[in-house]
């Protein structure tokens, strides 16, 4: 911040300035009243807010102070509100139907102001909504919720390459050197942020990063046998899960009933294994003949990584 310290104009931390300015202001949007100038006009202002504690109560207030008006009220007319109650509503300046209306006019400015800034404490989590594979060349459209107050969008390569942009109302334009996977990231006007990222599914191939085992213990009478591998792929990575399924005898009609067994006791020795899980335990009777019991448990053994990159 540039003020004067000790009488010496300079660039200092605030808490350092002789007076420290007033901050609590919106952006003036007067001559350019788009949609990303009156979303964002308080970003600064609200960023200030630990240091300089502007508040959108305050931000609104000096706003109408300043304009005569909210910058977003009326359809962003920027026409002052006394104008509007005159103009509109046929009441002469001064009279007592005028600032009735001027009150009431006021009060719907302020409240549109204090709407669209929002309170960054209070910001619900930003979530971005749309599909993990797209195609190029072509076009595609996220959405944003939550958050506070507009969005803003960008995207970047997970490799540093181009072929991609964004437009703020979260159009993402894919050009035919488009390859491997992009991050989106929404930003709203309180500096908080999501990511997504996609794969361009005609753009890339899968690339292999990494491959553990998962260290299985069965505890008592087990047996093992080889399941088909479950493959999970979720932005830019696939994972492929070796499995397998244990079971255990719980009553059998050559040995005597032992229920006391029960399920198999697994235990994962290499935690360090991404994606090591218990999967699901199920008991399964069997009518016979013989009439007999057994508990099954499936289990990842392995866990091997790809991710979608430029090939």
């Amino acid at each position: 911040m540039c003020c004067q310290k000790n009488g010496v104009w300079g660039c200092y931390a605030w808490n350092e300035c002789d007076q420290v300015p007033d901050t609590c202001y919106p952006v003036n949007c007067r001559e350019n009243p788009s949609p990303d100038c009156l979303g964002s006009r308080f970003t600064t202002a609200l960023a200030d807010n630990a240091a300089f504690g502007c508040s959108c109560e305050e931000l609104c207030s000096k706003e109408f102070d300043a304009y005569g008006t909210t910058q977003n009220y009326d359809g962003a007319s920027m026409r002052m509100v006394a104008d509007i109650v005159v103009e509109d509503y046929g009441h002469a300046l001064g009279t007592p139907e005028f600032w009735e209306k001027f009150e009431e006019l006021k009060t719907e400015a302020l409240t549109s102001c204090r709407e669209q800034c929002g309170d960054c404490a209070t910001a619900e989590p930003i979530t971005i909504e749309g599909d993990d594979a797209v195609v190029q060349p072509g076009a595609v459209t996220f959405t944003a919720s939550g958050g506070m107050g507009a969005v803003s969008w960008s995207v970047a390569g997970t490799e540093s390459q181009g072929g991609a942009s964004i437009g703020q109302d979260g159009t993402l334009e894919l050009g035919e050197s488009a390859c491997g996977s992009y991050t989106i990231t929404a930003t709203d006007i309180c500096g908080n942020t999501a990511t997504k990222t996609v794969r361009i599914s005609n753009g890339g191939k899968w690339v292999r990063v990494s491959s553990c085992s998962c260290e299985i213990v069965c505890t008592g009478f087990c047996n093992a046998y080889s399941q088909p591998n479950i493959e999970v792929i979720s932005g830019k990575y696939k994972q492929i899960k070796s499995v397998s399924e244990w079971h255990k005898f719980m009553t059998y009609p050559w040995f005597p009933p032992i229920p006391e067994l029960g399920c198999p006791s697994l235990t994962i020795t290499n935690p360090s294994c991404e994606g090591c899980s218990e999967l699901e335990t199920s008991i399964h009777n069997f009518s016979g003949p013989p009439a007999y019991s057994e508990c099954w448990t499936r289990i990842t053994t392995g866990v091997t990584t790809y991710e979608w990159r430029c090939g």
